[in-house]
């Protein structure tokens, strides 16, 4: 089972650790705004898969969330659709006490009632006739003005009568006495039951059973409301089975070629009604013969529930369908899927379960633009509420395999809750509705409201990528990597070392993921038995300079080593491709383009091409008691630092190691912190334009870190016109939200200026990996993720090691743990 990893997933304890790695393009999806009740016809899946990052569109409403206040009457949602300016027109079923009413609810684009609307934001409309014993079924969009509303009468017994009324409401002037019958149409031979779906025609397709529960029939309509004699026999199809179907308001479904699928249950030899039929027509009601050779699909011992509610979807790899399991897995929530030929490809349990489905609804199924399933339904939660739960499956390959995500707070098959906690007192309805490149969980929540939350934007993975844009590598047998490099060179590769205290290992992967030269077989297992990698360098013939420690039974040294772009240690340099700088006092690696390498520390060395120590100078801070990362310049100088627990010195070098003294005060810039926090770690960045960006890690206390990054111009001198008078504090001002706590690991710059920043976001329940994405004045990218930040959501919990560029692309390096497993390593490469 392949794992969508741009949704939350969980591990366990493994010993061998796993690379996965992505790589997305920049693209928008620009998915149709459809309505969201029936049927929805799925995109094609052609060179690229979509997943959803999960994370809530903060832009929308209350940070995503958004619960409105009806004083009129409880409500129950029907259709809903996003118009094309933006606003969202919201279709629901209400009652003020004296009978049916149906309530139209516009809002604008970012969530807030459009008071431009009805009466502020609102239009009630009553059904024509006796509404006092009315319920409403369904409603289905016939054009963004019109709006088609089934209704039923609410009176108790199986022998009463019924009938299903259509009612056309048009938003600027409530119902529309033009359509059918004075506003309304009786659909024949119709009890209880119907299935809407509207055609590109506008033509309006309801399905039904009869008085009697023997019979199910399809009827199509004008779009004004007379019968369609061309369809079928005299405009109705009867749906001729031995026994009666169990149909619902989502068993009825059109493709863009305008065929028409319907599903149901009938019953088996065992009397239960426990065979799934599917059928098919051609868009004029004959049998389309080209599924399965015969129009329709008889499958036995489903595991479904005889009273399970379906949810049918049409997409162009295939037909799903969503019921209710039955037996050991009562309630549980399966997706089932057939191809063309009507083979069942796979059943997919998903973690839903309400063993009560007595006024169940069917689940809510939306199609990516792209390809993949959306599923959302009523979710049990620990403390024992039940909220809208949603879940993202992606079917890829011919062997359907499932790659699974989810929104927020929860992994694997898991659901995540929304936060929409479901009203008790009246049947429960869920929507799903798309959004462009997002979409939006609409639910009756609690007190009888409306609540929707809106998960942020669609992301695309490069097939071209491995496999289906992921590619697996194993590191060794280390089960949780404690120190961890990531670095790229000037072409495409990138470079990455794992260690732990029990092995150490080194990859190097080109653009399309491939695993590249013999850093697999070089993995200085023997040498660095027991010891770590500290650092690695990506050196200016393509390969790759390492410093590691090594030790065994009777010493310990820390080496350097150089390997040429095959992973092969380069025998000119050093000995056989190795020196011993176990007495340089230095372990933090650079590399300059004439081939030489610097050391950092305490003491900075130049060692050149061939393995020898060319110049050395202590750097001078005062108390120093840590040394930085050096920081390559293209004049063929280099930039390094020193730090303490409160302030950095950044020195700079000329190429002939003179300190230059253009720089700062004599060669020196100072970064001076307050005397309440304290640092744990620095590291520099160098922008195109030459200004310096210095980051250091902040701790309040073990459960409280942030980055604070500040940015010099290239004479030393702080850069006032970034962020607050020099620095800016990453995700400084949502420190607190939800209890998070964001702990920087690296950042990277590209050629635009644009900065990445990887944090993790944790939490007393877990953790997860952060990417931000900042403009070059310090205001965070809004153009990026959600708002400029994407939350990965690697697995149950996941943590980030590192972050480098590849083309411009951030990579970044996490190790998760995903349910059922152990630590893994997971790579993902972002637009």
């Amino acid at each position: 089972m392949k794992r969508d990893l741009s949704f939350p997933l969980r591990l366990g304890t493994l010993a061998l650790a796993t690379l996965t790695v992505f790589t997305l393009t920049a693209c928008s999806s620009g998915g149709d705004s459809g309505s969201s009740s029936g049927s929805q016809s799925g995109g094609q899946t052609g060179g690229t898969a979509t997943y959803r990052s999960g994370d809530l569109d903060r832009n929308f409403a209350t940070a995503g969330t958004l619960q409105t206040q009806f004083a009129q009457a409880p409500v129950r949602p029907l259709a809903s659709r996003v118009l094309a300016d933006g606003k969202q027109i919201i279709v629901s079923e209400s009652n003020d006490g004296s009978g049916l009413l149906i309530q139209i609810t516009r809002l604008l684009a970012d969530g807030k009632i459009d008071t431009g609307f009805g009466s502020e934001g609102r239009l009630l409309v009553p059904p024509t006739g006796d509404t006092s014993e009315l319920s409403a079924l369904t409603a289905a969009f016939q054009t963004d003005n019109q709006i088609i509303v089934a209704t039923t009468s609410t009176r108790v017994g199986r022998e009463v009568p019924h009938p299903v009324t259509l009612h056309r409401i048009k938003l600027d002037s409530g119902l529309d006495r033009s359509f059918a019958n004075s506003g309304s149409l009786l659909v024949p031979n119709s009890h209880n039951v119907a299935a809407l779906a509207i055609d590109s025609q506008s033509r309006i397709l309801a399905l039904s059973r009869d008085t009697l529960w023997v019979k199910n029939s399809l009827t199509r309509f004008s779009r004004d409301g007379a019968i369609d004699t061309a369809f079928a026999s005299g405009g109705t199809l009867e749906l001729a089975t031995e026994q009666q179907m169990g149909v619902s308001t989502r068993s009825l479904a059109l493709d863009a070629s305008g065929k028409i699928t319907v599903a149901g249950l009938v019953k088996g030899s065992s009397g239960k009604r426990d065979i799934l039929l599917v059928r098919r027509y051609l868009a004029d009601g004959t049998i389309d013969a080209s599924l399965n050779a015969s129009g329709q699909i008889l499958l036995d011992k489903t595991g479904l529930h005889a009273d399970s509610p379906l949810s049918l979807l049409t997409q162009a790899d295939g037909i799903y369908l969503a019921g209710h399991r039955d037996g050991d897995k009562l309630g549980q929530l399966a997706l089932l899927r057939f191809n063309e030929a009507g083979t069942q490809v796979k059943t997919f349990d998903t973690p839903f379960s309400d063993s009560n489905l007595t006024n169940a609804s069917p689940p809510a199924l939306l199609g990516s633009p792209q390809g993949g399933i959306i599923i959302a339904a009523p979710y049990v939660t620990s403390a024992g509420t039940t909220e809208a739960g949603v879940v993202k499956l992606s079917v890829q390959g011919a062997n359907s395999e499932i790659i699974t995500g989810i929104g927020r707070g929860l992994s694997g098959l898991d659901a995540t809750s929304t936060g929409l906690t479901i009203a008790s007192s009246r049947r429960t309805t869920i929507l799903l509705v798309p959004v462009n490149d997002k979409f939006q969980v609409l639910a009756n929540a609690g007190n009888d409201d409306l609540g929707m939350t809106r998960f942020a934007q669609t992301v695309l993975v490069d097939t071209s990528y491995g496999r289906n844009g992921t590619n697996s590598l194993e590191f060794g047998a280390g089960t949780y990597f404690k120190q961890a490099n990531v670095t790229s060179n000037a072409g495409d590769r990138v470079f990455m070392s794992l260690s732990n205290a029990y092995s150490a290992n080194l990859a190097a992967l080109d653009s399309i993921g491939r695993r590249v030269g013999a850093f697999d077989s070089v993995t200085l297992a023997n040498e660095l038995s027991a010891a770590a990698i500290y650092s690695i360098a990506a050196t200016a013939d393509g390969g790759l300079a390492v410093v590691g420690a090594r030790r065994n039974a009777a010493n310990f040294s820390v080496k350097l080593w150089r390997l040429d772009s095959n992973g092969r240690r380069v025998s000119s340099f050093g000995q056989s491709g190795e020196m011993d700088i176990s007495q340089l006092n230095a372990t933090n690696l650079a590399s300059l383009s004439d081939g030489s390498l610097l050391l950092s520390g305490r003491t900075y060395h130049r060692i050149s091409s061939a393995g020898k120590v060319v110049a050395s100078e202590p750097l001078r801070g005062n108390p120093v008691l840590q040394g930085g990362t050096p920081l390559a310049l293209p004049d063929g100088g280099f930039v390094t630092l020193l730090w303490d627990s409160n302030q950095a010195w950044i020195k700079r070098f000329k190429s002939d190691e003179l300190e230059d003294t253009s720089f700062g005060q004599g060669g020196t810039a100072m970064l001076q912190l307050a005397q309440s926090e304290s640092a744990t770690g620095w590291s520099m960045m160098r922008q195109s334009d030459g200004k310096l960006l210095v980051s250091v890690t902040l701790s309040y206390g073990s459960q409280d870190q942030r980055l604070r990054l500040f940015r010099l111009q290239a004479n030393g001198q702080v850069d006032t016109s970034f962020g607050s008078n020099g620095s800016i504090e990453i995700l400084g001002n949502n420190r607190q939200q939800a209890g998070f706590n964001h702990r920087p690991r690296q950042l990277a710059v590209n050629t635009e200026g644009l900065i990445y920043v990887v944090a993790n976001r944790s939490d007393a329940q877990t953790s997860h990996s952060s990417l931000l994405r900042y403009q070059t004045n310090g205001q965070l990218d809004a153009r990026f993720g959600n708002g400029g930040e994407v939350v990965l959501n690697l697995g149950e919990k996941d943590e980030p090691l590192g972050l480098a560029l590849q083309a411009g692309r951030p990579v970044v390096l996490a190790q998760a743990t995903i349910k059922g497993k152990p630590w893994q390593v997971v790579s993902k490469v972002l637009p």
